[in-house]
């Protein structure tokens, strides 16, 4: 039966675990299970029997674990745990036995990183008190990825069945499945049987899982019994007749090479014996440093990290080396020279791979310290769009590379360009790359011949505009201002004409007003004259009675009529020249 479990909301003091086993490692990105093997299938009253509790960590580097073991007290009791082969190398306290409520409790944790399929935890001793079933599960479980943090990544367990029977049924259950059958008569000795263990399917690879398994044959219908026997020795012929079975299943091995001897007999004798072997490791390589020569602060780029260590069983294959997140770089020997750095600290993870596939990680921390900042003391005073031509010159480490980067105003870098300092350390350059209107950003940044960087200059702002039309009293004037210009004088001339116009049309109103007032005048001083001149008349024609001297009226009349046709002439130009003036 196998149980599920969400991400568990775990005690502290399993994180304290991981964090405490002072490695940062990366973070997590798969799972891990829980499980238990036992030595035994069938057991009866007053056995003694252990059960390794193991982390399939699904190649995911782990370094601490905890779980509380549940086990039915009627029908067990824990005579010991055993802390050996364990890949953790400190306990928070030793694994506590609770026979009354029927609980193993433990907390481990490693300076390491270890991965594999069957990591041994540890082994708990049972003794059966009684008959019946049990069955052992885990709760209160996690399981930490080496990642500094104490990132749980358990996601299952797997729980183990126990059974405890009388020594009747005992006898009754053990052994393979016979065949009865009457064998032919055989003719010569057997062929050595063809054996397959789907669980270990490569005899000449090492297998870093350990659980039960079943190895399978075929009989040939001459064939009388068969024998069979796992051991060390490589050469082993059984002779144990244990009738007649094709296959059988055996208990997990412990690590090492074992070899399973398969061997078949007719009526003529015993044939020759297959040995298959059976290697087994599940023991990650040892626990180990990553040195770099004695200093954590180095002014060297590439420095050589050196790391070593040991796997008894199927032996170290090779080491990975990664720098931060970085991509993983295999190594074949014990010592690597890193990449060029850039300056600042950094992360070195090197993990160790045996032949079985079990792993062990370590890591060190190393800051590159940075080289001298260039200094831009000079560049363009003035640059036009689309024309290039930014030249830069300062100072830098003498001999060294200068990378000049360009950016826009949202930091984005637009342009490159690089250029070697003198021996004097002075360096120029020109980068010829156009550019838009703008605000742009340029920083220089030295590596020296063994690839060691500096940090970036203070940087200088640049301003990229259009090429001036004419300078007028030290201001540029270029076409766009100049458009701007032309467009505002018409504007401006558009208004003055216009406030003319209308200054214009006032002043010819009331021009006209008071030409119209002067005409009223005059034109009321000739009607005055008019009605003289008419009264005059009607005296000189004898309308009038009473009139004594006519010839003086007569004389009146025509001078007043002069002076009218006078006032009328002068009235006349001096109305036409005051309608003329106002326009």
């Amino acid at each position: 039966m196998v149980i599920k479990m969400n991400r568990l909301s775990f005690r502290p003091l399993i994180w304290a675990v991981a964090v405490a086993a002072g490695i940062f490692f990366p973070a997590a990105g798969f799972a891990a299970t829980l499980n238990f093997l036992g030595d035994k299938d069938a057991l009866a009253v007053g056995d003694t029997f252990s059960v390794d509790v193991k982390v399939d960590s699904q190649d995911q580097g782990i370094n601490a674990a905890q779980a509380t073991v549940k086990f039915n007290q009627s029908v067990l009791t824990v005579d010991h745990v055993d802390k050996t082969g364990s890949i953790f190398n400190f306990w928070l306290a030793d694994p506590s036995i609770d026979n009354v409520a029927g609980k193993v409790a433990f907390i481990g944790g490693s300076t390491n990183g270890f991965s594999g399929k069957s990591i041994q935890v540890l082994r708990i001793v049972f003794k059966t008190k009684g008959t019946g079933t049990t069955r052992l599960a885990f709760d209160d479980a996690a399981v930490t990825a080496s990642d500094g943090t104490g990132t749980n990544i358990l996601t299952q367990t797997t729980g183990l069945d126990i059974s405890s029977l009388s020594a009747a049924d005992l006898i009754a259950t053990s052994g393979p499945s016979l065949l009865t059958r009457r064998p032919d008569l055989a003719q010569q000795l057997p062929a050595a049987p063809d054996v397959t263990v789907p669980l270990y399917p490569d005899t000449t690879k090492w297998y870093n899982v350990s659980q039960n398994f079943t190895a399978v044959w075929k009989l040939s219908s001459d064939i009388a019994t068969v024998s069979t026997v796992i051991d060390k020795n490589p050469t082993t012929d059984p002779t144990k007749e244990e009738g007649l079975f094709t296959n059988e299943n055996y208990h997990a091995l412990d690590s090492g090479v074992s070899y399973l001897h398969v061997r078949l007999k007719n009526s003529v004798g015993w044939g020759p014996t297959t040995h298959y072997r059976l290697a087994i490791d599940t023991v990650p390589p040892a626990a180990f440093t990553v040195e770099n020569g004695g200093a954590s602060t180095t002014d060297n780029p590439t420095p050589t990290v050196t790391f070593a260590t040991s796997d008894q069983l199927s032996g170290i294959a090779g080491y990975d080396v990664r720098v931060d997140n970085g991509q993983s770089l295999t190594s074949p020997t014990s010592s690597f020279v890193l990449p060029a750095l850039d300056p600042g600290k950094h992360k070195i993870f090197v993990t160790a791979h045996d032949a079985a596939g079990n792993a062990a990680t370590a890591s060190t921390e190393i800051t590159i310290l940075a080289l001298s900042a260039p200094q831009i003391l000079w560049d363009t005073p003035n640059l036009y769009i689309g024309e290039g031509g930014l030249a830069l010159s300062g100072t830098s480490v003498a001999s060294s590379e200068i990378l000049i980067s360009v950016k826009n105003d949202r930091g984005q870098e637009i342009s490159q360009a690089r250029t070697r300092s003198l021996e004097d350390g002075s360096w120029s350059l020109s980068v010829e790359q156009p550019l838009k209107a703008g605000d742009y950003t340029v920083d220089a940044t030295a590596r020296d011949a063994r690839g060691a960087l500096s940090l970036a200059s203070v940087p200088v702002k640049v301003n990229v505009k259009e090429r001036p039309i004419i300078t007028l009293l030290g201001v540029d004037v270029n076409y766009s201002w100049a458009m701007i210009g032309v467009l505002g004088i018409a504007v401006l001339a558009i208004i003055v004409v216009s406030i003319l116009q209308v200054i214009k049309n006032a002043r010819r109103r009331r021009w006209a007003q008071a030409v119209a007032r002067d005409a009223g005048v005059r034109l009321d001083t000739v009607r005055v004259k008019l009605q003289a001149l008419a009264d005059l008349h009607a005296e000189v024609t004898g309308q009038v009675r009473g009139v004594k001297d006519k010839r003086k009226r007569e004389s009146e009349f025509d001078v007043l009529l002069g002076k009218i046709e006078e006032d009328l002439e002068r009235d006349r130009a001096t109305i036409v020249k005051e309608v003329e003036d106002i326009d």
